[in-house]
């Protein structure tokens, strides 16, 4: 190779190369330059096939507000709204969420752990975990096992019961149909939303971008993201609601796909005979199909009209109160791939604040699906519902274990631990309310377990 191809060759990759990167500015500049642009094409153009997330929750009391609302109720109501708040603040909620979902390869997989906790210790927890073939639900705190259902065990319930048997039925031919990526009625849908990106951008009017933030993942990593921040009251949420199913109502493409999809999917349960395992005569899914040919506009505007008014009913319910019944303080953090990793707001509802964030770990390949459950630590309830006897001797040892693990519970101990502490700041009389209430569950604790127990019969 002579001299000058090599020398072509050169200015040919760095003309490939400094295009590639200044589409790229660009592009990031025509993006991020409008703060809405910004997230709708961070929340449409990631499309995620599965994500973990850390959901954390916190309370707190705008004490001024509070002090007000209980002059009725309080000698000291400035007192008695530091008291209040100094026991709020330790309250939260923790949770784990996995989501794994894919139609190409009909998998699901959803995992929610939450937990009430004071001071970082659990009060109690639950979760529940859903793939697609089983259903498992658990709480530590009141059972050592989980307790599942099985896809068999369902279809068999079901068989005994009715006797159609649904493990015939091959469920994969609708899920493909539900499958729109490739629906010329989808793809038209798509492509005419102007309608609601107006309805979206005159809601967000107020979006901004702030300052660079730092992102704290799972496994300690810090990431560095831009932060979108807006407040939004409750009226202007409901407006921007029911401003979007008015979109919807009259939008013929979207009516024409829901009409579609409807049709096909009872067309098919006839064309593969499924409607004779289902137990479903032939004709009625005729007339169904008829119907929905020529009724479904009039059924369609029904529905969102009963949507519309649910929402309106809401905006004069909270018009008629008089206040601002509450303000959404809302930011997203968004990395420089254009991924959501946090989303937090803090919600003011008449002097109660409630402040949440949600941490997106992790995207795709990079999340981990544990097993639900495992046979041996597990409960199926069809055997729960089948055998009595099981069912009262699990029902027990839940609410045994369930009281114990509560009452003797660091996280309650050291909640009326404080209640003791705290109420020194109180008129003395409503001082003695509170002590009198800390002390009795402290002298009587056992007590307190045997009592529930004998009203419930046990």
């Amino acid at each position: 190779m002579n001299k000058k191809s090599i020398i072509a060759i050169v200015v040919i990759l760095c003309v490939v190369i400094i295009g590639a990167i200044g589409f790229t500015v660009v592009k990031d500049i025509m993006i991020k330059g409008n703060p809405v642009n910004y997230l709708l094409y961070s929340a449409t153009q990631s499309k995620h096939e599965a994500y973990e997330a850390k959901l954390k929750a916190s309370f707190d009391v705008d004490k001024e507000t509070l002090a007000g609302s209980l002059s009725y109720f309080s000698a000291d109501p400035d007192a008695m709204a530091n008291f209040i708040t100094s026991i709020v603040d330790q309250l939260s909620i923790n949770g784990d969420i996995i989501v794994k979902a894919s139609m190409e390869q009909k998998n699901l997989y959803v995992s929610e752990a939450l937990s009430i906790d004071y001071k970082d210790k659990p009060l109690v927890d639950f979760g529940i975990g859903l793939t697609q073939e089983q259903l498992s639900l658990e709480s530590k705190t009141f059972y050592d096992k989980s307790f599942t259902l099985s896809k068999e065990e369902l279809f068999q319930q079901i068989k005994d019961e009715s006797g159609v048997d649904l493990s015939e039925l091959d469920f994969n031919k609708y899920i493909d149909l539900l499958n729109m990526e490739k629906d010329p009625l989808y793809k038209t849908l798509v492509k005419n939303y102007k309608g609601y990106e107006t309805i979206l951008r005159d809601t967000l009017v107020n979006l901004k971008k702030g300052d660079k933030v730092s992102v704290e993942l799972s496994n300690g990593k810090e990431i560095k993201c831009d932060e979108l921040q807006v407040s939004l009251t409750m009226d202007e949420m409901l407006k921007a609601y029911i401003g979007l199913i008015n979109e919807a109502k009259t939008d013929e493409h979207l009516k024409a796909l829901a009409k579609s999809k409807l049709i096909e999917i009872l067309s098919l349960v006839i064309s593969s005979e499924d409607y004779k395992i289902l137990q479903i005569e032939k004709t009625d899914l005729e007339s169904a199909i008829k119907e929905i040919d020529t009724n479904f506009e009039s059924e369609w505007n029904k529905a969102m009209d009963q949507m519309i008014t649910t929402y309106q009913e809401m905006q004069s319910q909270f018009g008629q109160a008089g206040v601002d019944i509450a303000t959404y303080n809302i930011a997203i953090a968004i990395d420089n791939k254009y991924n959501i990793r946090r989303i937090s707001y803090n919600m003011n509802m008449m002097g109660f604040v409630m402040k949440q964030e949600m941490v997106y770990s992790a995207y795709d390949k990079d999340v981990e699906t544990p097993a639900l459950s495992m046979p041996e630590k597990s409960v199926s309830l069809v055997d729960l519902m089948k055998d009595e006897t099981m069912a009262s001797d699990v029902g027990y040892d839940m609410l045994d274990q369930g009281l114990t693990n509560i009452i003797k519970g660091e996280a309650l101990n050291q909640l009326m631990s404080d209640l003791k502490t705290n109420s020194e700041i109180l008129p003395a009389n409503e001082k003695e309310g509170i002590l009198s209430l800390a002390e009795y569950f402290f002298e009587n604790k056992e007590m307190l377990k045997e009592m529930i127990l004998s009203n419930f019969g046990l």
